[in-house]
């Protein structure tokens, strides 16, 4: 039986299968090319956004709030010490920022326009995170660069400095400048209560501000110069550090003066022993006039040890202010009770002698600048010595 015999396929027929696959080559060809360019333009839209992105305030306090999300502190502390004037230490910052942001994601972050500076161009965002106001940012974007560097400001206490004899220092390696200081003249904070007549001879002292310290402060003097702290407030006095002499001499004044307040407030020693230390034109001074010791127990010793005397500055010719430590420990017949005891006092030389215008207790949150306000009266009855059994 004969085979069957296949046809060729006729010559029109490869003609319309070769112009059919030139056909979809060629539509492969430019749907290729159209996907090229589409992509080619994407990457290009998507370079530019993300530049703008990175270049725009919005997009700098995005970046800046995932630092924070990503805990990023060193990042964020270069950031916020190179390109803006920041007084606290790195771990003073830090604590803040964690106090202040806690769990914040950056995701969840919008900002409010508050206020742009015209001087500076500086710009100030409030940030907000569930319905609620987390922080300020500081935003500014340096000379020369085109991307915004951002900070969080902080809320911190505002310190004084009183300097004497010209005396400079500098705070977290940031010398304080004229730009800090009060036009106006100034005696020594601590004696600016005291009545006009026993101010005439105290010295004149250039008083600096800086506000937003969210720890006490990370002073540095000139060589030769120290810095002490008044504990009745956010207060320093800068000056020369005293010679051997004076500190000789005012050593002797504090311990006589501390030990008489001592022992007078546990009734070992009579107010008139402690009177005589005493500036009797003073508020202090009628303080203890009027103060009841009712923490007061019977004992019949009294022993004061460990005396130091630390952080003395004259404060000119006529006035001085220095701190004191010691442990006193009272017997009685159920044993004996220790008891320390920090006190920072304030003299003037009045008719030729030292006289006492305040006794400050140095108590444990002193350094916080704990109610600064405290009346003498409450310092006082806070003593530990008043409370010895």
């Amino acid at each position: 039986m004969a085979g069957k015999v296949k046809k060729k396929p006729s010559r029109s027929y490869q003609r319309r299968a070769a112009i059919g696959v030139r056909f979809y080559r060629s539509l492969l060809g430019v749907f290729l090319v159209t996907v090229f360019i589409c992509a080619a333009g994407l990457g290009y839209l998507y370079f530019w956004l993300a530049r703008y992105e990175k270049q725009s305030v919005t997009g700098a306090m995005r970046a800046y709030m995932k630092a924070v999300q990503n805990r990023e502190w060193d990042s964020i502390y270069d950031t916020d010490s190179q390109y803006f004037t920041e007084f606290n230490s790195e771990e003073a910052v830090t604590s803040y920022l964690l106090t202040l942001y806690g769990n914040v994601k950056a995701s969840g972050c919008t900002f409010s326009l508050m206020s742009i500076d015209q001087g500076s161009g500086y710009r100030y965002y409030d940030v907000y995170y569930q319905q609620g106001k987390v922080g300020t940012l500081e935003c500014r974007k340096p000379e020369g660069s085109s991307v915004w560097k951002v900070r969080t400001l902080v809320s911190g206490g505002a310190y004084s400095f009183d300097v004497l004899d010209g005396s400079t220092f500098s705070i977290n390696g940031i010398d304080i400048s004229s730009d800090y200081a009060d036009e106006e003249s100034h005696i020594p904070y601590c004696f600016e209560e005291l009545v006009e007549s026993e101010t005439e001879n105290l010295p004149s002292v250039t008083r600096y501000t800086v506000e937003n310290l969210v720890r006490e402060p990370e002073l540095k003097t000139a060589s030769g110069d120290i810095a002490v702290r008044d504990y009745s407030s956010l207060q320093y006095y800068i000056g020369k550090a005293p010679s051997s002499e004076q500190l000789e001499e005012f050593s002797a004044e504090l311990q006589d003066t501390a030990i008489a307040y001592s022992n007078w407030i546990t009734e070992d020693g009579t107010f008139y022993n402690f009177a005589k230390h005493l500036d009797t034109s003073t508020s202090f001074y009628q303080d203890m006039l009027a103060f009841n010791n009712q923490f007061f127990s019977t004992h019949y010793s009294n022993e004061i040890t460990d005396i130091r005397v630390y952080d003395v500055i004259a404060l000119g010719e006529d006035a001085f202010l220095g701190n004191i430590s010691f442990t006193q420990t009272a017997t009685n017949e159920n044993g004996s009770r220790s008891s320390d005891c920090n006190y920072q006092i304030y003299f003037i030389r009045k008719n030729g002698s030292w006289k006492a215008t305040r006794i400050y207790n140095i108590s444990t949150d002193a350094s916080d600048g704990t109610d600064p306000a405290a009346d003498s009266a409450a310092e006082a009855s806070a003593s530990p010595s008043a409370e010895t059994e």
